[in-house]
């Protein structure tokens, strides 16, 4: 019988109707899409400081 806790009150999962596990279920995956996302925006952060880097050395060296 495994527990789960919902607003601070604990159910046993085995008891939930299948509706409410499907909800809990897109919840999770929700929630690891959430994480997914944010840590590919840290990267994409990552990756903007360096292109804006190489952008300001190659401008180092622009003659008009």
């Amino acid at each position: 019988m495994p527990d789960v806790t919902i607003n601070g009150k604990v159910y046993d999962l085995d008891k939930l109707s299948p509706k409410a596990k499907n909800y809990l279920l897109a919840i999770q995956e929700t929630q690891n899409k959430r994480v997914r996302s944010t840590i590919e925006l840290e990267r994409c952060d990552v990756l903007l400081r360096y292109y804006d880097e190489k952008i300001k050395e190659e401008l180092k060296n622009y003659k008009k």
